[in-house]
């Protein structure tokens, strides 16, 4: 499962990442991990709020 999830960890929601899955093909704890990775990232540099920020901002992508 977390190989699984690496191995997809560069899909976007739309589509345009390198395998070209999109939506729910992309794996749940593919999605999950991108979130917690990009939460971390940002709560680093913007703060929580920077954080959430840009979370709503993504949404969908």
């Amino acid at each position: 499962a977390i190989s699984a999830a690496l191995g997809q960890c560069h899909e976007q929601w739309n589509g345009k990442g390198p395998r070209g899955l999109k939506g729910e093909q992309i794996g749940m704890s593919t999605r999950l991990y991108q979130v917690a990775r990009d939460a971390d990232l940002f709560s680093r540099t913007g703060g929580l709020d920077g954080a959430v920020e840009v979370a709503r901002s993504r949404a969908g992508t």
